[in-house]
């Protein structure tokens, strides 16, 4: 599983975006609507950085 938000905030911190990332889902990430003007990742790289985060990191899912 992927927690989107992390991932977002690995690649883009701060990034601006309207959208519920809840689901952690490919589907939830293709339906952000992106406002940030950096731009918006892919949801392999939001994987990539997600797994590349350390455990510690991954273990506060629970506060996004």
């Amino acid at each position: 599983m992927v927690d989107v938000a992390l991932g977002i905030e690995a690649l883009v911190p701060a990034a601006e975006y309207r959208g519920s990332t809840t689901a952690n889902t490919e589907e939830c990430f293709d339906n952000l609507v992106w406002l940030d003007e950096r731009p918006k990742p892919t949801w392999d790289e939001i994987v990539e950085a997600y797994d590349a985060l350390p455990d510690n990191v991954k273990g506060l899912e629970w506060l996004s």
